[in-house]
């Protein structure tokens, strides 16, 4: 396999530029997979671990604990890489991830799964960012964009092999396999990126080690104050007060020291529009991703395994955009990319609102793959302008930093349409009672429009989100070529 892998990583060597980023790619593609996957293993972890229907709130700490991991290391690797080198971090995270995966195949309680997955996702968190930096001082400026449009390609697609991997494994072996076999092919991969990736010499510079616990902490508090919205209580008020404070303790600390987690040269108007632009994009990707199964499931009845055919329709887009839009770079600047692929997802978006229950082919397909393919057009340009100053000492900060705004725009984006939905659709039922919708299909009827109501009008969210971000997009500078 290692033989094969090689001359596989050889022969892409000599055909493209971007052959070295062949095993780098597989490593986000693995990362991704695992974030996904635990969506079609979930129903037999349960059964397996014996975890009750009651416990369901704590056994979702399963992907919440994966996803608090998988943000708050993306920011500390990429500075971390900055300093230590990219490919020797790389491997060494890549390890981590396989003892990760191993814990988590050998969990026997829910308790040692979560902090596992945790464990594991410390390492899975900082593939994307590493990949960046690895491609920034590995390839010329002008092939940049295109490289960023393959790291964002293979992220998305091992997000939709994620469940279905997960549904292969299960129906062959034990959910555990679905880890376990994580390791050997991890263990494959690192030898091959051992060899294929440039090594970059250790830098200068100094940890800041106050930063990084305090960044690390409003990180993980601000992910939980955000993930809570939806259950305002005493333990919502306190991640949100610890957020403020660790936040303002992090801004001191970036005035004060000598050496600051994320350096002072980073903040320019363009680093500052792409996050605010990433962010929303983040919120407008997470909502259709969590809206189309939800209304497949609801509203048309479908099968666990249709719902998700539907949202692989937006997923495919989203890969292919990432794609088309690093492309398009040879012919536009980012911030025309950026403005089209907005526009595109909203105008999809609003077509999507208008939905209703008779909706069909070809239809359908088009609008879910135009919405991801606009949202996927984002990805290079957006990627590019962020990191466009940050100079060869500063790539992986700031490259980690545009990623984990994403991840904290979609974990915003989940809760607040939660909120918004739970409220809706309490107002529209207002006047039904339990008995009277058991008994009169005139007012299961009617739930059900209702339901389709307060679903599309989620998709109108997601149109004025990108429209909002469009805005932002405009004031990005128009002289900025993409390589």
């Amino acid at each position: 396999m290692i033989t094969r892998l090689f001359f596989t990583h050889t022969l892409f060597s000599k055909i493209s530029p971007f052959g070295r980023l062949f095993p780098v790619c597989l490593a986000v593609f693995i990362a991704a997979d695992d974030q996904t996957v635990i969506a079609t293993i979930f129903p037999s972890i349960m059964r397996d671990l014996h975890i009750n229907i009651s416990d369901i709130d704590k056994a979702a700490w399963t992907i919440t604990g994966y996803l608090l991991g998988y943000i708050c290391m993306m920011p500390v690797a990429g500075k971390l890489s900055d300093i230590f080198g990219h490919k020797r971090l790389l491997i060494i995270l890549l390890i981590v991830f396989a003892i990760g995966s191993m814990l988590v195949g050998l969990s026997s309680n829910l308790s040692f799964l979560i902090a596992s997955r945790i464990f594991q996702a410390i390492a899975a968190g900082a593939t994307i960012p590493l990949a960046i930096s690895i491609a920034n001082i590995s390839l010329p400026k002008k092939h940049h964009l295109i490289a960023y449009g393959i790291i964002g390609a293979s992220a998305e697609i091992g997000a939709i092999a994620g469940p279905l991997w997960g549904g292969i494994i299960i129906n062959i072996l034990d959910w555990r396999w679905v880890f376990w076999l994580n390791i050997p092919l991890t263990l494959i991969i690192i030898p091959v990126i051992y060899r294929s990736v440039k090594t970059d010499n250790k830098k200068n510079q100094h940890v800041d080690s106050y930063g990084v616990l305090f960044l690390t902490l409003a990180l993980i508090f601000l992910t939980l104050f955000i993930s809570r919205l939806q259950n305002l209580n005493l333990t919502t008020i306190a991640c949100c007060i610890i957020t403020i404070s660790t936040a303002v303790l992090l801004i001191f600390r970036q005035i004060t020291s000598s050496h600051p987690i994320i350096p002072h040269t980073l903040f320019t108007r363009e680093f500052i529009l792409a996050h605010m632009i990433q962010f929303l994009a983040g919120v407008a990707l997470i909502i259709g991703m969590v809206t189309i199964p939800l209304m497949g499931n609801t509203i048309f009845e479908l099968s666990p395994l249709d719902s998700g055919l539907w949202l692989l329709r937006m997923t495919v887009g989203v890969a292919f955009g990432a794609l088309a839009g690093s492309i398009s770079g040879k012919l536009y600047s980012n911030r025309t990319i950026i403005i089209a692929g907005l526009l595109l997802s909203a105008t999809a978006y609003w077509f999507l609102s208008n939905w209703n229950t008779n909706i069909s082919e070809p239809l359908l397909t088009v609008n879910l793959f135009l919405a991801g393919s606009g949202l996927g057009l984002l990805i290079g340009p957006i990627t590019q302008t962020a990191t466009y100053n940050a100079g060869d000492n500063n790539q992986g900060i700031s490259a980690s930093l545009i990623n984990t705004t994403k991840f904290l725009g979609m974990t915003l984006g989940i809760s607040s349409i939660s909120v918004w939905g739970a409220y809706r659709f309490q107002k529209l039922n207002a006047d039904f009672t339990l008995s009277f919708l058991t008994t009169d299909n005139s007012s299961v009827n009617q739930l059900l429009i209702n339901g389709m109501t307060v679903l599309t009008e989620f998709f109108l969210i997601a149109m004025a989100v990108c429209l909002v971000a469009t805005l932002f997009a405009f004031l990005l500078d128009k002289n900025q070529v993409s390589y």
